[in-house]
């Protein structure tokens, strides 16, 4: 878990409480071993240990009193791969008509588990839920009844054990931990079952962590745990076949609607290209962010009653999705509804489109980010598409882009754009041949999102060409990541200054390492350099609900502020809502005096001239902002790889007039050894001609026909030349 650090010069207040959680808390009801495991497992521990194999199946159910103790069953998931039995014995701290409270006699003996904390969680699960819950007036207990069902009744005391327990999971302080669980084994007479409906939630991490050596106490966690885990055992007994993605997803919708927030998207934005009915538990996190989103954009766009029928729904799956969609009337299928989600993560502009944006203020502007970043072309690209996932690229640093397609893409392609004058969103597009002669003039970002809404994986395969426009430089100081976070209050700003290695260059991008609330940001270029007790002026612009942790990219071509070699680029950021800001230890005397702060009432200060207090220490920061910058600079040379270069492609007479005695002739040179071919395109991109040369071969010639010997109408054309994977293109016109 990484430390969060105060500036002893800045704590003045409390980061603002986003109702986003960025816990590394997993659910532990996926990792839970198959039925035929458990078996085995007692089968082999009754051979070899007798003794052990009667203490864990020796189970006694009857009517306990708070502060009796009994012995239970609890998984060990220290190695998930070959989980074990723990006997563990509890104190039964609570006992009502609608639960029982047990807690491990060794937390409570080690302080772990509280008096305090133990009536924080039974208010939580029958009296009340924070504001903005549900309904604020009910605990867990009942809006679970109300919205996914009773919990089953297995030991037939019509009651709920929740079980304080520390799950043994391997946690060693950093990483994700296991929050809790339900055990299906539970709801069996099989070996290793306690016969009970039972949840178990974490105590250490989950309840009680230290930090530098200070007791933190954190019920409200626990109680998002346990909002999620009650689902589990709600939804064994209404379908126990329910597939991760849909049981995981309505687990996370339940904390959120008991009032504990909704999980960060942020690793889920980073990784669309995950399939939406997949599951991962040994990279579940991202698959947490997905789902969670996923169930929440079901409920905000169709409304509680969907999600009540799909909790309830028989079917499992995208069965059950497309059942529930049915049954309500909904008019569309999960395919479509998986279109709508994903272009509601491409556009996401209520005042746009607010068909495809999100409602809440702290998911607007949301959008997922693409993973694929093409700035240098001619060459073949290759990107596999999930099933019920999207791929986004894009296509930045170059002018006249044209893209040419292998083959269609079986679903959805849409297209965002920006530039100087704006943003557009959702441009629709089928076809093999995409040209846009407007790009690198009007607009100089082209995002082009693959939405694959089937149960079948795809591939694409395409050649971008274009001109390129500049050399595209990396400065930075630092490694990929920090050593800790320093938390930046809302009108602090940190700024760091690189050296330009080119004349007539400007910032094209900017990368820092983020660990923010969801909030605006504003962007600082200083229009003169920073120094100790400076205050220049600076072109600003604000970034809207960043969601992201880790390295985040904001675009600043749109600011053209030249500067030549050896001057200073100069940038500031300024966390509007509070945000952290990652920080990096220095490397000899690299980054000193690279870095700067402001705060609201001073000029700029030196970082270095800042402390950090930690575990009763100070510490001068004479690191460096985790800050980079990306600069674009006049183009110098050619990309190519070993293929060669095709290069002086000329095109004799246009525009072309065809008539029986005028060919078009196209020149060009080649420094390579594969074949050239030639290809040409009507406007709806489908080919008519096609043509190939071996290397030696400098010129093709057209005389206006397709490939059956017909003369083909006036209008538009796309002609490439080139080897398979580094094509030249070009638009020309057609005249009889």
């Amino acid at each position: 878990m990484r430390q969060i650090l105060f500036l002893i010069f800045t704590v003045t207040a409390l980061q603002a409480q986003s109702t986003f959680f960025y816990e590394k808390k997993i659910s532990g009801t996926p990792l839970m071993p198959s039925e035929e495991y458990v078996q085995e497992y007692f089968k082999k521990l009754q051979n070899e240990n007798p003794s052990a194999f009667k203490k864990l199946t020796q189970i006694e159910n009857r009517t306990y009193t708070v502060g009796e103790e009994r012995d239970f069953n609890v998984l060990n998931l220290t190695n998930p791969d070959n989980p074990k039995f723990d006997k563990k014995t509890f104190v039964l701290k609570v006992e009502n008509t609608l639960i029982n409270i047990w807690v491990e006699k060794a937390e409570l003996a080690n302080n772990h588990v509280t008096s305090a904390v133990i009536n924080d969680i039974l208010n939580g699960l029958v009296n009340n839920t924070p504001f903005g819950s549900y309904n604020p007036n009910l605990g867990i207990y009942e809006i679970h009844q109300d919205i996914f069902g009773s919990p089953p009744d297995v030991d037939g005391n019509g009651k709920v054990d929740f079980l304080l327990t520390d799950i043994k999971d391997g946690w060693d302080g950093d990483g994700s931990y296991v929050g809790g669980f339900f055990f299906q084994t539970d709801q069996t007479t099989n070996p290793g079952s306690n016969r009970a409906d039972i949840m178990y939630v974490d105590t250490y991490p989950g309840i009680y962590y230290e930090n530098n050596d200070q007791p933190s106490y954190h019920t409200s966690s626990v109680l998002g745990t346990v909002s999620h885990e009650l689902q589990h055992l709600i939804q064994y007994k209404n379908d126990p076949r329910e597939e991760d993605w849909v049981n995981e997803g309505l687990s996370e919708l339940a904390s959120f609607l008991c009032g504990y927030g909704l999980r960060s998207p942020d690793l889920f934005l980073k990784n669309a290209d995950l399939s939406l009915t997949g599951w991962d538990n040994d990279n579940s996190l991202p698959h947490y962010a997905r789902v969670a989103l996923w169930t929440y954009f079901l409920y905000e766009k169709y409304g509680i009653a969907l999600i009540k029928e799909i909790a309830r729904n028989a079917s499992s799956g995208a069965n059950g999705v497309n059942s529930s969609l049915s049954i309500l009337g909904a008019g569309e299928n999960l395919n479509d509804v998986v279109d709508n989600f994903y272009k509601t993560l491409t556009s996401n502009e209520l005042t746009v489109n607010s068909e495809f944006a999100f409602n809440r203020s702290d998911l607007q502007h949301i959008r997922t980010v693409p993973q694929y970043r093409i700035s240098k072309y001619n060459f073949e690209v290759e990107i596999p598409v999930n099933p019920f996932s999207m791929q986004s690229v894009e296509f930045i640093n170059g002018d006249s882009l044209v893209i040419s397609f292998n083959q269609a893409f079986d679903n959805q392609i849409y297209i965002n754009r920006n530039g100087p004058s704006g943003k557009t969103f959702l441009d629709e597009y089928q076809g093999v041949i995409f040209n846009d002669l407007d790009f690198g003039k009007t607009y100089h970002t082209l995002t082009m999102s693959f939405i694959n809404n089937s149960s079948q994986s795809q591939v694409i395969r395409f050649t971008p060409a274009a001109s390129q426009k500049y050399d595209l430089i990396t400065l930075e100081y630092g490694s990929d990541s920090p050593d800790f976070f320093l938390q930046s209050l809302s009108g602090y700003i940190n700024a760091i200054q690189f050296v330009s290695p080119r004349d007539n260059a400007f910032i094209k991008s900017v990368e820092f390492y983020n660990s923010s609330t969801i909030g605006d940001i504003r962007f600082h270029l200083y229009k003169s350099n920073l120094s100790e007790g400076s205050n220049p002026q600076s072109i600003t612009f604000t970034e809207q609900n960043i969601a992201t942790s880790e390295w985040t990219r904001v675009d600043f071509e749109n600011i053209k502020m030249e500067i030549d070699r050896n001057q200073l680029f100069n940038v500031g950021i300024e966390y509007l809502d509070n945000g952290a800001l990652g920080y990096e230890t220095p490397d000899g005397n690299l980054h000193n005096n690279k870095s700067f702060r402001k705060e609201p009432t001073t000029n700029f200060r030196l970082l270095s001239g800042y402390q950090l207090e930690s575990a009763n220490t100070k510490t001068s920061l004479t690191g460096a902002w985790m800050i980079r910058m990306e600069i674009a600079a006049p183009f110098t040379g050619t990309y190519q790889d070993n293929t060669g270069k095709i290069s002086n492609v000329k095109f004799q007479s246009l525009p072309f007039i065809a008539s029986s005695e005028n060919f078009l002739t196209m020149t060009y040179d080649y420094d390579g050894s594969n074949d050239i071919s030639m290809h040409i395109y009507n406007s709806l991109g489908q080919l008519i001609m096609e043509k190939s040369n071996n290397a030696a071969l400098k010129s093709f010639s057209w005389d206006g026909k397709n490939m059956a010997g017909e003369k083909v109408a006036t209008g538009m054309y796309i002609i490439s030349i080139g080897p398979e994977n580094k094509k030249i293109f070009q638009r020309i016109v057609l005249m009889r």
